[in-house]
């Protein structure tokens, strides 16, 4: 196996540099390079030190792009020459959900290799495999073992030796596991989008939790927890689906409240959600018609229904304008300033909506 990558990486070098004859041997090193002892997980995406959060990603330390070797590493970016891809066959695999090479620049990166130097400290940047890891809601941990697998896409022929459409080099790399973080806690601030927690409320006190962007809360729940908590996943993100969205909210500023996963609330009595109402200026002014505004929320069944009456819209404790609805499930709530608008013939195209933001208004693509 290792002589038939070796061959494919030798051709990558020839149609890379442009030559037409290659020297030099092939360090073994190169292999090494695919088997990193530890592989590198950017901070704050680590649980512990031997678990990394669901919905992350891992890096395997390939090069650096002045390595002599960068150029064959290049090539294999070549989809036209070679296919890498992840070998399915351990059960859980199924936790990655992409695999690719990527150069990155980190700027506390600690890769060692398997003779134990250190590799990707010196600036600038570096070629790393890169494996993303899904998203899960429970506090399960699973061990992943991954295993690339190099195939060449085309008949070659190095210094007589030929490669063949089809021939694969399987490598394994090292092992992690995958986990969320559990917590107990009655007061927590979570950022919007921060994943790879299960919290365990505090049992019989009232438990309050907050989410905040980087300016901003953005929502806060109070609630009496009962004597046999449950946990639950509390990621808040506030990313639009286009697809759903797009034609919905044409020509007007919408914002989306999503707990994903859609988590019910270990509590005695229905839970108290404050959805901070985004339509505030600096100067703590409504910029619309308090009138105007409509809260929806997504049914089960991919449905808006209109529950602006299920709650009310007051300043709460904090001077913060608020509409506030009592619930026992965290779900998806939607903010707009007018009511949705049905399909028209001149569609947005989803590709013209941000897709990394709060808000969305699809007539003008802002």
């Amino acid at each position: 196996m290792k002589k038939v990558l070796a061959l494919i990486m030798a051709v990558a070098m020839v149609m890379t540099m442009g030559v037409v004859a290659f020297a030099a041997e092939i360090d073994a090193d190169l292999m090494d390079r695919f088997k990193a002892d530890e592989p590198y997980v950017e901070s704050g995406d680590r649980a512990d030190v031997d678990t990394v959060k669901p919905g992350k990603s891992v890096y395997y330390f390939l090069g650096d792009t002045s390595d002599d070797k960068a150029a064959m590493v290049d090539a294999l970016t070549d989809e036209d020459l070679f296919k890498i891809s992840l070998d399915k066959g351990d059960d859980n695999a199924k936790w990655i959900s992409s695999i690719k090479l990527v150069q990155k620049k980190f700027d506390d990166p600690l890769i060692k290799l398997s003779d134990g130097t250190e590799a990707g400290k010196t600036a600038g940047r570096h070629w790393f495999i890169e494996l993303k890891t899904k998203d899960f809601m429970t506090d399960d941990e699973y061990k992943v073992s991954p295993e690339i697998t190099v195939t060449a896409k085309e008949d070659m022929t190095v210094k007589g030796n030929v490669v063949k459409d089809g021939d694969k080099s399987e490598l394994k790399l090292a092992s992690f596991w995958i986990s969320n973080i559990g917590i107990t806690t009655d007061d927590e601030t979570w950022s919007a989008g921060t994943g790879g927690v299960i919290v365990k409320p505090l049992k019989n006190e009232e438990n309050v939790v907050e989410w905040e962007d980087e300016n901003d809360v953005l929502a806060r729940l109070t609630f009496d927890a009962d004597s046999d908590v449950s946990k639950y996943f509390p990621k808040l993100s506030t990313k639009w689906d286009n697809v759903k969205y797009a034609e919905l909210f044409n020509d007007q500023d919408a914002f989306v409240r999503q707990w994903v996963g859609t988590p019910s609330i270990s509590s005695t009595s229905r839970a108290t959600l404050e959805l901070i109402v985004p339509y505030v200026d600096e100067d703590d002014e409504l910029t619309v018609d308090e009138g105007s505004i409509i809260v929806y929320e997504e049914t089960e069944d991919g449905e808006l229904i209109d529950i602006t009456d299920k709650g009310s819209f007051d300043y709460n404790d904090d001077d913060e304008y608020v509409f506030t609805m009592k619930t026992r499930q965290l779900g998806t709530y939607i903010f707009a300033e007018a009511p949705v608008t049905e399909a028209a013939d001149d569609e947005v195209p989803a590709d013209e909506v941000p897709v990394d933001t709060d808000k969305v208004n699809p007539g003008t693509g802002f």
